[in-house]
């Protein structure tokens, strides 16, 4: 069995704790790497400044030291999402803008900022990057989707309304504006949308005119979408995913640890957030690996992109190099 080396990541004023695990299976393991110590610092948030890495302390056991290094501060970070070529995109609900980086934390581009007209976002939630062609942007506070094209070109702005008796397009006096806090594009070009307000996933057809209606959830907070169309929904209120098929039929339910910050899909599994933890867990509900995370700023999201694992709080993003290693 393997033993489960611990870090502490430690600076003036703030404390941030790792913890690498390996649940035993034999297609995945935690790699480390030993730094050298970096020098101490004295930011905001006494952390290390961006692009320096953030020294461990040696454990009594011997065991090696790793680095966590940040790569970018935000004011209120809610989401982090990559797409296929590698691009992370953060969504910062404060500065209302979505922020494009490399798989080196290198920021390549911010757009938005805060207002209600085309390119503005208030209060923006979440995105799904899909093929990194094109992107959706649950805006929040403007109750719509945003369809942008990868020079951020807007395609379309897709208000965001809960059914009434007869839908919500047969009686505009019926129409409730909804909260969408999570967008997934499916492969057959559906638009799931996960609206805070009803507590439930929205399903719009490739036109865009409301499809169905799936929940309700006690308290969703993400959703993704897998190659095959199947759709993952994480509810933190009754700590679990549920997952329905291309119809929206519900398949089954996976049951979680802790309550779910976010859900993604990675490599055919499925990366899911904790507070404090990330779990790497099959679509069947087997847990694969984890890497545990103890800090004043909650996890918000993850993200895994060339064998690194990307961390993000509402306040930082980082990156631990081969937190998640799959074998052959």
């Amino acid at each position: 069995m393997l033993g489960v080396p611990v870090f502490l990541l430690s600076s003036r004023t703030t404390k941030v704790g790792l913890v690498a695990g390996l649940l035993a299976l034999s297609a995945f393991a935690v790699a480390c790497t030993e730094v050298s110590t970096s020098s101490a610092e004295s930011t905001r948030r006494s952390l290390a400044t961006v692009g320096e890495p953030i020294r461990s302390a040696t454990q009594a056991d011997g065991t090696a030291d790793t680095v966590m290094t940040r790569l970018a501060s935000f004011q209120d970070a809610v989401s982090l999402s990559a797409d296929p070529a590698g691009r992370l995109y953060v969504v910062d609900a404060a500065a209302a803008t979505v922020t494009v980086l490399d798989a080196g934390g290198e920021v390549l581009a911010t757009h938005g900022g805060p207002g209600s007209g085309d390119y503005g976002f208030f209060e923006p939630a979440d995105l799904d990057p899909t093929n990194g062609l094109a992107f959706f942007v649950a805006d929040l506070g403007n109750q719509r989707v945003q369809r942008f094209e990868r020079d951020f070109r807007l395609v379309r702005s897709i208000p965001v309304e809960l059914p009434g008796d007869e839908g919500p397009r047969d009686g505009a006096d019926r129409a409730v504006p909804g909260d969408p806090v999570a967008v997934a594009l499916s492969p057959t070009g559906d638009l799931h949308v996960l609206d805070a307000r009803s507590r439930t996933v929205l399903t719009l057809d490739p036109d865009r005119s409301f499809e169905r209606t799936l929940g309700a959830f006690r308290l969703p907070v993400d959703l993704t979408v897998g190659d095959d169309g199947t759709l993952y929904v994480a509810d933190r209120g009754r700590q679990r995913l549920v997952v329905f098929d291309t119809y929206g039929f519900r398949l089954r339910t996976i049951d979680l640890p802790a309550p779910p910050q976010a859900v993604a899909i990675v490599r055919g599994h499925l990366l899911v957030t904790f507070e404090a933890d990330v779990a790497l867990i099959s679509t069947e509900g087997v847990t694969l690996a984890s890497a545990r995370a103890t800090a004043e700023d909650r996890l918000v999201g993850a993200a895994w992109v060339q064998d690194d694992l990307l961390l993000l709080t509402k306040s930082d993003l980082y990156r631990l190099p081969r937190g998640l290693h799959a074998d052959g």
